[in-house]
C-alpha cells in the first residue's frame, strides 16, 4: 500500500513527543523500515523539512499569500481569527488542526476564490506522499498563481484528519519541528536498515541527498556512492560543547588546526569549464547574490569543488 500523510503524521508525532533522541530515532527508525523505496525516499525528505531533494535546484515558490487564500475560503474564516490562531499556534500547520478539529472539516470546502461553491467530496480515499510529490512537481513547474491555488486548493481539500492539514502545511513551509535533525534521521536511517551510522554519515557527505542515502541504505548499496560535482557535499560544521572540560577532553590527545573566523556566509563552490555554481549551507543555490566570485572562479583552470566562508 503507498505511504499516507497520515501515517507521516503520526511518526512525526510520535518522535516530536518524546524529548529523548534515542526514542526520537527508533519511531522513525521503524516507520522508515516499512516504506518501499519510492515511499523511503519521500518520507526522509519530507521528514528532512525539505520539499525536494537537496541536490534539486527547483523551489515550490508557495508562501503564506497563496496558503492563506486557500484556507481563508476552505474554511470561511475571519481573516483576523486566523492571523490570531496562527500566531498563537506559532505555526500554520498546529493552527490548521486545531481548526480541521473543532470543525469537522473535511465535508464541505469552497472555491478559495471566493465563489463558495462546494468542491468534490474527498472519496479519493488518504493522500499519499507520492500524490503529494506530484502536486509539488506541478507547483514548482508554474509561476501562475491561478493554477498554484487550484493546486494547493486540491490537496488541503483531500485532508480528512486535523493531522494531515497539519503536516501538509509543515511541509509546504519547511516546518516541521519534531525535533529529530539531521543527525536523528541519519540515526534512525542506520537503524532501520543495520548499518553503521558512520557509514550513513560518509555515504551523505558524498552523495548530498539524505533521501538518496536512505535508500543505498536499504538496498546495501552505501558503499558505492561516489562524489559528484554539481551535488552539494555535506557542510563540515562546528559543534558547540557546553563547557571548558567537555572541549579539553574533545581534543586530548588529537591534532587540530585553527584559524581565525570569518564573518560571513559558509558556502562551496563546483566548477567544471565553463560552468559554476555555488551553494550555501541550505544546500540552496546562491550563483546570482555572489556574481563577482563566480566570475572570478570561472577564470580558474580546472575541475574541482571549494569550500570556505
Amino acid at each position: 500500500m503507498p505511504a499516507t500523510l497520515l501515517e507521516f503524521a503520526r511518526a512525526n508525532d510520535g518522535a516530536a513527543a518524546t524529548p529523548k533522541k534515542r526514542q526520537k530515532q527508533s519511531i522513525l527508525a521503524e516507520y522508515f523500515r516499512s516504506l518501499d523505496e519510492s515511499d523511503l525516499r519521500l518520507a526522509v525528505r519530507y521528514a528532512s523539512g525539505r520539499t525536494f531533494a537537496a541536490t534539486d535546484e527547483r523551489v515550490l515558490n508557495v508562501g503564506w499569500s497563496i496558503v492563506s487564500n486557500v484556507i481563508l475560503a476552505l474554511l470561511r474564516l475571519d481573516p483576523r481569527a486566523y492571523h490570531e490562531l496562527v500566531v498563537r499556534s506559532g505555526e500554520v500547520g498546529e493552527a490548521l488542526s486545531k481548526i480541521w478539529r473543532e470543525r469537522g472539516i473535511g465535508n464541505e470546502p469552497v472555491d478559495p476564490h471566493g465563489n463558495h461553491e462546494l468542491m468534490a467530496r474527498n472519496t479519493e480515499g488518504p493522500v499519499t506522499l507520492q500524490e503529494i510529490a506530484m502536486a509539488f512537481d506541478e507547483l514548482a513547474s508554474t509561476g501562475v498563481i491561478k493554477q498554484k491555488l487550484r493546486v494547493v486548493r486540491e490537496l488541503f481539500g483531500r485532508c480528512a484528519h486535523p493531522r494531515e492539514a497539519a503536516y501538509l502545511a509543515k511541509i509546504i513551509f519547511r516546518e516541521m519541528r519534531s525535533g529529530a535533525r539531521e543527525g536523528v534521521i541519519q540515526a534512525a536511517i542506520a537503524q532501520a536498515f543495520d548499518k553503521p551510522l558512520a557509514a550513513v554519515q560518509r555515504c551523505q557527505l558524498l552523495v548530498g541527498d539524505l533521501d538518496e542515502v536512505a535508500v543505498l541504505a536499504r538496498n546495501d548499496g552505501l558503499d558505492v556512492a561516489r562524489f559528484r560535482l554539481f551535488h552539494p557535499i555535506q557542510f563540515m560544521l562546528a559543534t558547540p560543547l557546553e563547557t571548558a572540560q567537555l572541549a579539553a577532553e574533545a581534543i586530548a590527545r588529537r591534532t587540530f588546526f585553527a584559524e581565525d573566523k570569518l564573518d560571513g556566509i559558509r558556502a562551496q563552490v563546483h566548477k567544471s569549464a565553463a560552468r559554476v555554481a555555488m551553494y550555501t549551507r541550505t544546500m540552496d543555490r546562491a550563483d546570482e547574490s555572489f556574481p563577482d566570485i563566480v566570475a572570478a572562479v570561472a577564470k580558474i583552470p580546472g575541475e574541482f569543488l571549494r569550500y570556505g566562508e
